[in-house]
């Protein structure tokens, strides 16, 4: 009986030695996972208050005449300053040769002049800004290389009138 207690205490160690590597992957895989939860929050942030300052951007002439339409250039020009300003201060630094892609539509659709919504195929009765990106997320645990992911965020934002008697 001694001998065969004797034989497996080993056994221990050799399973340790052989679970370490599953241990680390498993850990790596976790904590790129973390990082690109946190990223994704991050991109979907900046795409919202991109495209909730680029609807800011109303004609008020015509707004004045009871039409509400969008100041194309001025609406595309806040939600790229309001997106870069936000990745900057969540992205401190972008992998090597990636940067982010951004991209703007503004549809100034009405009721008696709908448009259609490029990315969803919705139909779109009230001025629009629809805020696309793709952020670079580097992965760094990913069993020894570092691999760059492109995530995707996207956000809509539309200016609808009061409803009458409100």
């Amino acid at each position: 009986m001694s001998r065969r207690k004797g034989r497996q205490n080993g056994s221990v160690l050799v399973m340790s030695v052989l679970f370490l590597p599953v241990l680390v992957a498993a850990l790596g895989m976790v904590a790129d996972l973390g990082v690109l939860l946190v990223a994704r929050r991050a991109a979907y942030a900046a795409a919202d208050m991109a495209a909730l300052a680029a609807v800011q951007e109303v004609d008020l002439e015509s707004l004045g005449q009871g039409t509400i339409v969008l100041n194309t250039q001025p609406a595309e020009a806040a939600a790229e300053e309001w997106v870069r300003s936000n990745l900057a201060a969540a992205f401190t630094v972008w992998p090597a040769g990636f940067q982010p892609a951004i991209k703007v539509r503004v549809y100034n659709a009405s009721p008696s002049d709908p448009a259609f919504h490029s990315g969803t195929a919705k139909v779109l009765d009230y001025p629009t800004v629809c805020v696309t990106l793709q952020v670079p997320v580097s992965l760094p645990f990913h069993l020894g290389r570092t691999w760059v992911v492109m995530l995707p965020a996207h956000a809509d934002a539309s200016v609808v009138p009061r409803p009458e008697g409100g």
